[in-house]
């Protein structure tokens, strides 16, 4: 399970977060999901699978992304906030998490 150190590292810079080059590549993938789909080409897939995924994994992996990306969209849409249980007791924890609306 990944602490909130690591989580907040990954948040910095995932890069240079002490992840394993799958999990750097996977989020390489997911980010450019996020900022242009339309961009990936099949030098992304092949980095992928040079780490070790499958085409099924790497399916999940841009079901997932998209997914989340879909969700915040739609959570925005709609003015939705978080659950109050869900955040962190630390202020300057939740501020470094945040994106988006605060």
């Amino acid at each position: 399970m990944i602490g909130r150190d690591q989580a907040l590292a990954v948040r910095r810079d995932y890069r240079d977060a002490g992840l394993t080059e799958q999990q750097v590549e996977m989020l390489a993938y997911a980010e450019q999901i996020t900022r242009d789909a339309s961009q990936i080409t099949e030098a992304n897939i092949e980095r992928l699978r040079a780490v070790g995924f499958t085409d099924l994994n790497i399916a999940d992996i841009a079901l997932a992304a998209s997914f989340r990306n879909f969700m915040s969209r739609y959570f925005d849409a709609i003015g939705a906030t978080v659950e109050t249980d869900f955040l962190d007791d630390d202020p300057a924890i939740r501020a470094e998490l945040a994106v988006g609306r605060k």
